[in-house]
């Protein structure tokens, strides 16, 4: 079962905000949107952490955490390449368009998840 956290209320504002890179020029706008988008970092880690907690047997937490982490490490490592790749060969409103590519399916997958839980 999902854990009901905040996450289902953290992804939108993963999806939608680093859109507004594409819509606008302007660096305040665009710091702004930022750094709304990374205030759902925290219920993100915070509710992938809870089910690691809850299905990794005692004396085995660290591993399980490790492993958690390393893969949203290695997911915002790829996305930052892809995103860097595509701002520098194709445009920058472009390059912003990969988070929010990227994030959408997870929203759809976690709402979906969400439903099925229920």
């Amino acid at each position: 079962m999902l854990h009901p956290g905040p996450a289902p209320a953290a992804l939108p504002c993963r999806a939608l905000f680093p859109e507004a890179g594409t819509l606008t020029d302007a660096l305040p706008l665009l710091a702004a949107a930022l750094l709304v988008a990374g205030s759902a970092t925290a219920p993100t880690v915070i509710t992938t952490m809870t089910p690691v907690q809850q299905r990794t047997p005692e004396g085995r937490l660290s591993e399980g955490t490790t492993l958690a982490v390393t893969k949203i490490l290695a997911g915002t490592a790829a996305g930052s390449a892809i995103g860097g790749w595509t701002a520098e060969h194709v445009s920058p409103v472009a390059g912003y368009g990969v988070p929010v590519a990227a994030a959408r399916p997870s929203l759809l997958v976690a709402l979906v998840r969400r439903q099925t839980a229920r």
